[in-house]
C-alpha cells in the first residue's frame, strides 16, 4: 500500500518535546494522497498521540503481533 506509514519511534528521552509531532507532519507532507497506519491497540500512548493528530480509526485487525488499529489521514489541501 502506498502513503503508508511503517514505523514511527521517538526515544523515551525525546518524547513530549514536539519531535514525534514534527517527524509525523514531515511524514504527512510526502503523502500524494490519503495515508495509513496500523498501531497496536494495547498501545494507547500512541493511539492518543495519532488521534490528536487528527488520524482517523478506519478498521481493526490482528497480526502476530497483536490486535491492531487501522488508521487514515487524507491530506490537507492549502492554496
Amino acid at each position: 500500500m502506498h502513503n503508508f506509514l511503517h514505523h514511527l519511534f521517538i526515544t523515551p528521552h525525546f518524547q513530549s518535546q514536539g519531535v514525534g509531532s514534527a517527524l509525523l507532519q514531515a511524514s504527512e507532507r510526502l503523502f500524494t494522497r490519503t495515508g495509513y497506519l496500523k498501531c497496536l491497540s494495547n498501545n494507547k500512548h500512541a493511539l492518543s498521540f495519532y488521534l490528536r493528530h487528527d488520524w482517523k480509526v478506519i478498521n481493526t485487525g490482528e497480526s502476530e503481533d497483536g490486535d491492531y488499529v487501522l488508521m487514515s489521514k487524507t491530506p490537507t489541501i492549502t492554496l
